[in-house]
């Protein structure tokens, strides 16, 4: 029982799914399509070459049937559909479509592809359709208006004396047939001088006949072609009268061909030209520049327009007519055409505006002398507007550019022009930078080098004639000018204003305070100036809160005010912060002078004795190195000091050398410390030995100068040292050794070598 009722089930479930499989592979019926608008199913049935050719036959009926936009159109983009038997019967369905179906014929007439099935279905449709495809009579694509021409003469389509005739017969090739057309011709024909070139002539000619004077712009446009420009005069010369409103627009056209073209077109009608605007464009046609100058104010619009031409020929007549107009209207367009990129027409504008001689012209003029180029033209012009030019020039003489008074002062030069006074010999002088002469017209210069220093190229020439002239006027710029500039710059600046004296010292002083100018430009002022009101404020520099090279210069600053230096750099040593270097320098910047002093600090317990040493390494003479040397030895210092001291003597250079032989003599014990400092001084220490070697009688000392000479290495140490021999007294074998280091010094040869005989 129960294995029947599994085989019931089973059976039951094949069943079903047989069922289902037959109604899923159904399809739907057209009838259903059409019912619901399937439009897109529809279509999609009519294009499926799976699909059989009756249901298909039966989609495009359907489609027909709906007559939807949507249906019409998708008739119409499956003409091309295959077997031909489906093919024909759309073809033979598009008239019963009626006039609804061209606008889609028409539209996927363009359509290679569809094109001939396309025709095949307006010769169905008949005269509506060929009313539908005569506008592709103007197309300007060839194949379009062969085709359609083709087609229409198949359906014996008459043309009418409409727009759509009037392409027919252009298309054939006939354009004359249009003047039986008349005026719904014209159009056409315009459009087809763009794009029938074959027959340009006849159109032109054409439109002459039927005389519309709203066709004249373009056969304007079509006579920029020289073959047919000829045709294009005569034709529109026909119309007579009525051509000249257009002819006159046509004078205004940005294209030189066009206007020259409406020009010829007045000549052959025999217009003469009037005083308004439309003579002044008619002699610009013409290029008649002189004329168009006699016109006055009516020309000045147009030539102002001409100006600007893409033609360069054109803008240089125009520049010339605005400069023979006589009138100063005509100055604002020359000086805007001063712009132009064109270096032949800036010159042209030059010399333009050499006719008005007005302050706006001057101003321009003499700001365009800064152009290199244009700079020779400018000249010229200036020099031909003659004693109205003088004055402006003199005035620029002391404008800020220096360019510009530079050639101003030579276009004076080439007009013979004087100075008349004092102010403008400085005037004059500065311009052409004739510094001596600056100086020398003393304080009418000043603000005229003051401007100077602004520029790079004159800055140090105006600071040292602004020096000479010794003005307080100029203290200020010229710490101004010292920003941003190099070194020795700065330091020339320095010296300009040091060159003022006591004026420029609370500048200096306030600037140093408040760091509104270069620090170390200031300070090296200071010191030339050399007042003692700036130690204090220099030796406030010495300490390690402000960077080395201001430390060193207000050091050597210090070095030039001298004495009255000393206390304020001793007040800074009591500080915890000061640069023992720094401040050594600056003491031994001021010299000899203060030697007592130096020495005397360094003797006390309150001043480092380093620095005081530092300090006498910069006097430069015996003094300096006896002291160092004594208190070297006056046992209240340790070794500590040593490395400052033999610095500083080595600092002291040559006088340093015979009292440190006299100390070598006097302290034995530090035979090897002094004699390494002597070895050091080189070259320059062999004689002041050798002297001492020659009249000591003390063998040990003398034996210790020899050791010196060897390590010189010195041989003009030789002879003196072989001299020795004779005496008694000495030790051969301490001669050889430095007979023998001079040798290897010389030959470079190591210690061991063995020495030649």
């Amino acid at each position: 029982m129960e294995l029947y009722l599994i085989a019931g089930g089973v059976l039951t479930l094949i069943v079903i799914i047989v069922i289902t499989a037959l109604l899923v592979q159904r399809p739907v019926s057209i009838g259903s399509l059409k019912a619901n608008g399937q439009v897109d199913e529809l279509v999609e049935i009519l294009e499926d070459s799976n699909t059989s050719i009756q249901r298909r036959w039966e989609a495009a009926d359907a489609l027909l049937e709906l007559a939807s936009p949507d249906a019409l159109e998708g008739l119409v983009s499956s003409l091309n559909v295959s077997p031909e038997n489906l093919q024909n019967h759309l073809v033979n369905l598009m008239p019963l479509a009626g006039e609804a179906i061209l606008p889609y014929l028409q539209s996927a007439f363009q359509q290679d592809a569809l094109r001939p099935a396309v025709i095949r279905a307006m010769k169905a449709v008949g005269r509506p359709a060929a009313n539908a495809l005569a506008p592709y009579l103007t197309s300007a694509i060839p194949t379009l208006r062969n085709t359609a021409l083709q087609v229409l003469e198949e359906m014996n389509w008459p043309p009418g004396a409409n727009a759509a005739g009037a392409a027919y017969w252009i298309a054939k090739g006939q354009p004359r047939k249009c003047v039986d057309i008349g005026a719904p011709a014209v159009p056409v024909l315009v459009q087809a001088l763009s794009s029938d070139p074959a027959h340009t002539i006849e159109i032109i000619e054409t439109l002459g006949q039927l005389a519309n004077p709203a066709a004249i712009p373009a056969m304007l446009q079509a006579g920029k072609d020289g073959r047919v420009s000829i045709a294009v005069v005569r034709a529109i010369a026909r119309m007579g009268q009525p051509a000249l409103p257009y002819l006159f627009q046509g004078l205004k056209n940005h294209d030189m061909d066009i206007r020259t073209l409406a020009a010829s077109t007045l000549d052959v009608l025999q217009w003469t030209p009037t005083r308004d605007e439309a003579g002044v464009r008619y002699l610009l046609a013409h290029q008649a520049w002189a004329q168009v100058a006699q016109l006055g104010k009516a020309a000045l619009g147009p030539l102002s327009e001409a100006a600007k031409d893409p033609s360069v020929q054109v803008r240089r007549g125009a520049i010339q007519a605005l400069g023979l107009m006589g009138d100063e209207a005509a100055v604002e367009p020359l000086i805007q055409s001063l712009k132009d990129s064109s270096l032949e027409i800036r010159q042209a504008v030059v010399e333009a505006l050499s006719h008005y001689p007005t302050p706006r012209v001057f101003k321009t003029l003499i700001g365009a002398l800064i152009g290199d180029l244009i700079y020779p033209s400018v000249m010229s012009a200036l020099i031909s507007m003659g004693k109205a030019a003088i004055e402006p020039l003199v005035a620029a003489l002391k404008l800020p550019d220096a360019k510009v008074r530079g050639r101003a002062s030579e276009v004076l030069a080439k007009m013979g022009w004087t100075p008349q006074n004092e102010a403008e010999v400085a005037a004059l002088a500065v311009a052409r930078r004739d510094w001596s002469s600056a100086s020398q017209a003393g304080e009418t210069t000043v603000d005229l080098l003051i401007e100077e220093l602004k520029q790079p190229q004159t800055v140090l020439s105006a600071a040292q004639a602004l020096a000479q002239i010794g003005d307080p006027r100029a203290v200020i710029p010229l710490l101004e000018s010292m920003t941003g500039k190099h070194a020795s710059v700065q330091r020339e600046l320095a010296q300009a204003v040091a060159a003022l004296g006591l004026p420029a010292l609370d500048p200096l002083l306030q600037g140093l305070q408040d760091g509104k100018y270069e620090t170390l430009p200031v300070i090296q002022a200071l010191g030339l100036i050399g007042d003692e009101r700036a130690a204090k404020p220099l030796a406030a520099r010495l300490t390690h809160e402000h960077a080395w090279p201001v430390r060193e210069a207000a050091a050597h600053a210090l070095g030039s005010i001298g004495r009255p230096a000393f206390e304020p750099i001793l007040e800074i040593l009591r500080g915890p912060d000061a640069d023992a270097k720094a401040a050594g320098l600056a003491l031994g910047e001021i010299g000899a002078p203060i030697r007592e002093d130096i020495i005397k600090a360094m003797r006390s317990k309150e001043f480092d004795a380093g620095v005081m040493i530092i300090a006498l390494g910069h006097i430069q003479d015996p003094e300096s190195a006896e002291a160092i040397l004594s208190t070297l030895y006056s046992g209240r210092f340790g070794t500590e000091i040593r490395d400052n001291a033999e610095e500083a003597l080595l600092a002291i250079g040559k006088p340093a050398i015979q009292p440190l032989i006299n100390a070598l003599e006097k302290q034995p014990a530090d035979r090897v410390y002094l004699s390494g400092i002597l070895v050091r001084f080189g070259s320059a220490a062999v004689q002041p030995v050798v002297i001492a070697m020659q009249r000591t009688y003390n063998p040990t000392f003398c034996e210790s100068l020899m050791v010196i000479l060897g390590e010189i290495g010195d041989p003009r140490a030789t002879n003196p040292l072989l001299d020795m021999i004779k005496r008694t007294d000495i030790n051969r074998q301490a001669v050889k050794a430095a007979i023998d280091a001079i040798w290897r010094k010389q030959h470079r040869q190591q210690p061991g070598q063995r020495n030649p005989p």
